[in-house]
């Protein structure tokens, strides 16, 4: 696997990601854990994001979203 850590290990959700679009993912690429649970690793639990500066932005929107809906 041309992103295998220095572990020897690729994690679970980067793999079920990888089968879905049918292509490895770029290093940059970043995986999050719709329901905040690393270990549910479901395709459907999953959103794929560009970079981690795109993470960050829908951490801080959401973020905005919540504390908007809470006013």
């Amino acid at each position: 696997h041309p992103n295998v850590r220095k572990t020897g290990y690729v994690p679970e959700h980067r793999l079920v990601m990888e089968k879905h679009l049918k292509r490895f993912l770029e290093p940059k690429e970043v995986i999050h854990h719709i329901n905040n649970n690393p270990s549910g690793n479901r395709l459907k639990n999953l959103m794929l994001f560009s970079n981690d500066s795109e993470h960050r932005k829908f951490h801080c929107n959401l973020k905005k979203l919540i504390y908007k809906n809470h006013e």
